[in-house]
C-alpha cells in the first residue's frame, strides 16, 4: 500500500499521527489490482479508519472487479459507518458491479453515505432496478445526492428508482439532488418522472 500511495502522490496517507479523512485519487490510472491493495489497507490500517470520502472517479480500469474489492472493505470495520461520500464515476461500472455494491449496502456498507456518484458508467435498467430494490429494503437511506447521469438507464429503471424512493419516507425527505440526465429516457418517461417526484423536497432534478 505504501508503494501505491507513493505512486498516487499521497505518501503521507498512512501516517498514524495524521488520520486521513479523504482519499481523492481521481483520474490517476488506478486499476482493479490497485483496488484490491487499497481494500486491504482500508480493512487493516488504523489511519484510514475514519475515512469520510472515497473519490476514485475517472479511473476506467477499475471496472466491476475493482468495485467488488472495494465493497468488501466498505462492509467491514469503522469505514462502513464513517464513509459519507463515494465517487465511482467513469470507472466502467456495469450492472454486475452495481449488484455487488447493493449487496454490500444491504449488509450495512456505507450505511451513512450521503453522496453516491455512479455517473458516466455502463449502468442499464437492470442496475437501476437493483438500486431500487436495495433502497426499498433500507439501503442508501441517508442519501442526499444521487448522480446517475450518462448511463444507459431508460424509462423502466428511472421510474423504478422513483417508486422505491417514493415509498421510503426518510430517503424521499432527505434526497435533494437526483441526476438522470443523458440517459435514454423517453420524453414521456421524463415527464412521468418529473410528476412522480413533484412532491419531494428536491433542490435539483435533471432528466
Amino acid at each position: 500500500m505504501a508503494a501505491l500511495c507513493e505512486q498516487m502522490g499521497d505518501p503521507c496517507l498512512l501516517l498514524p499521527d495524521r488520520p486521513a479523512k479523504c482519499i481523492r485519487w481521481v483520474g490517476r490510472g488506478l486499476n482493479a489490482r490497485d483496488c484490491v491493495t487499497l481494500a486491504g489497507a482500508l480493512c487493516r490500517c488504523e489511519a484510514l479508519g475514519g475515512l469520510s470520502s472515497l473519490s476514485l472517479g475517472r479511473n476506467a480500469a477499475i471496472g466491476d472487479a475493482g468495485v467488488s474489492a472495494l465493497c468488501s472493505a466498505l462492509s467491514t470495520g469503522a469505514l462502513s459507518s464513517t464513509c459519507r461520500s463515494l465517487e465511482l464515476h467513469g470507472v466502467q461500472l456495469s450492472d454486475e458491479g452495481v449488484e455487488v455494491l447493493c449487496s454490500a449496502a444491504l449488509r450495512g456498507a456505507i450505511a451513512n453515505c450521503q453522496a453516491l456518484y455512479l455517473n458516466s458508467n455502463f449502468i442499464t435498467d437492470a442496475g437501476a432496478h437493483c438500486l431500487a430494490a436495495a433502497m426499498a429494503h433500507g439501503a442508501f437511506g441517508r442519501l442526499v445526492s444521487l448522480w446517475l447521469q450518462h448511463n444507459g438507464i431508460g424509462d423502466s429503471g428511472a421510474l423504478c428508482l422513483a417508486d422505491a424512493i417514493g415509498i421510503t419516507p426518510g430517503l424521499q425527505a432527505g434526497l435533494k439532488y437526483l441526476r438522470l440526465d443523458e440517459n435514454p429516457l423517453s420524453s414521456l418517461g421524463g415527464q412521468v418522472l418529473a410528476y412522480a417526484t413533484k412532491s419531494w423536497r428536491l433542490n435539483r432534478l435533471d432528466v
